[in-house]
């Protein structure tokens, strides 16, 4: 087997266990989740989905456990789960053939170039096999935050950055600069063709450099991680910098609040049972 190649598990589930199903597969390793409805031949993402089945596409390492992954499906009452083997041409070209283009605020997000207005802020986007096209909820609920905030002439670290579409809108709405981390090879590669189409500089790293300072941070990750990292990301964040968390479902809000101490938060968003929490850090005063 080509040693590009990677595990395609495709599946059908009551929509209800949807939420729950994405988090656990991610926490077995998985790169890549597509979702549709699966009640009918429906091929487009939607944003707010209430189909009652739901459709998933699940994309792993070649050496991922397949006899745990079939548990982990038969458990939440997964049904007509296909295996195969694919390479990332095979994934992106039968991704291709399905998207079309999204808009999640003032960004419209295609595959092709669009032309920019007064009321559109352009994204050029290929997937490939990093977490990140606009559709799925976190994402969505961040590129909605990232609109709602100052952001001309403001450091930006986006965390987590899969296919870069947040640090790109971050830069498209005037950050002076945009430092994307991802711990997976893949993602960086494609952040920084993404980052090439839109004309954008980001700076791409594997891990968050504490010697830097950013005035806004989003971090689009589970909420094991964003607890663990929580320390080093209210380091880099200035005092009055914005933050947004996401990738957390509801029951984990207020372990991943609590593990922020020098972050006063706002009022939650939720999406699709996922949560956006954010707030400002706080300017911390010298008690001596």
């Amino acid at each position: 087997m080509a040693s590009n190649s990677f595990l395609q598990f495709t599946f059908v589930c009551p929509n209800h266990n949807g939420v729950a199903l994405e988090e656990r597969l991610f926490d077995l390793g998985a790169m890549s989740i597509t979702t549709n409805d699966g009640s009918e031949t429906q091929t487009t993402p939607i944003i707010d989905a209430n189909w009652p089945i739901s459709r998933l596409r699940a994309v792993f390492p070649l050496d991922s456990d397949v006899s745990e992954l079939r548990l982990c499906l038969d458990s939440f009452g997964c049904q007509s789960v296909e295996t195969q083997f694919l390479t990332e041409h095979d994934w992106l070209t039968s991704s291709h053939s399905k998207k079309s283009a999204i808009q999640i605020g003032p960004f419209l997000i295609a595959e092709e170039p669009t032309p920019k207005s007064q009321a559109v802020v352009p994204i050029t986007l290929t997937g490939g096999l990093a977490f990140g096209t606009g559709e799925h909820a976190t994402t969505s609920l961040c590129l909605e935050w990232l609109s709602s905030i100052p952001m001309t002439n403001r450091a930006v670290l986006d965390l987590g950055s899969g296919t870069g579409i947040l640090g790109i809108a971050a830069y498209k709405r005037g950050a002076n600069s945009v430092t994307a981390v991802d711990t997976d090879s893949d993602a960086r590669r494609i952040t920084c063709n993404n980052a090439k189409k839109n004309g954008v500089v980001i700076e791409v790293a594997s891990e968050i450099d504490t010697s830097l300072k950013f005035d806004v941070v989003v971090a689009n990750i589970l909420s094991n991680t964003l607890i663990e990292l929580a320390p080093s990301i209210e380091s880099v964040l200035q005092p009055g910098g914005n933050l947004a968390l996401s990738g957390i479902l509801e029951h984990q809000v207020n372990s991943v609040r609590n593990a922020y101490q020098s972050t006063i938060f706002a009022e939650t968003q939720v999406k699709e049972g996922w949560v956006l929490l954010s707030g400002l850090k706080t300017q911390l005063l010298d008690s001596s």
